[in-house]
């Protein structure tokens, strides 16, 4: 067992994601980006939280295609 991680070691699963190796070229294994609007509107009912209509995306460098987003909660 000590051959087989030797040569093909791996890292912790739960980390900070700013702990992952980055890729060719010195990239960040992940790229954070807003878009949308970040403005705060307060509700007109007040049993809900104020509301925010801007989208938070992850992309990572290391996996083409790997994406996740998240809006409103």
């Amino acid at each position: 067992m000590k051959r087989v991680v030797a040569a093909d070691p791996f890292e912790k699963r739960l980390k900070p994601i700013t702990q992952d190796k980055g890729c060719k070229g010195n990239y960040p294994a992940w790229i954070l980006r807003k878009y949308g609007d970040m403005t705060e509107y307060r509700a007109a009912n007040t049993t809900h939280p104020n509301m925010q209509y801007g989208v938070v995306a992850v992309k990572s460098t290391v996996w083409p295609g790997a994406m996740s987003y998240f809006s409103r909660g």
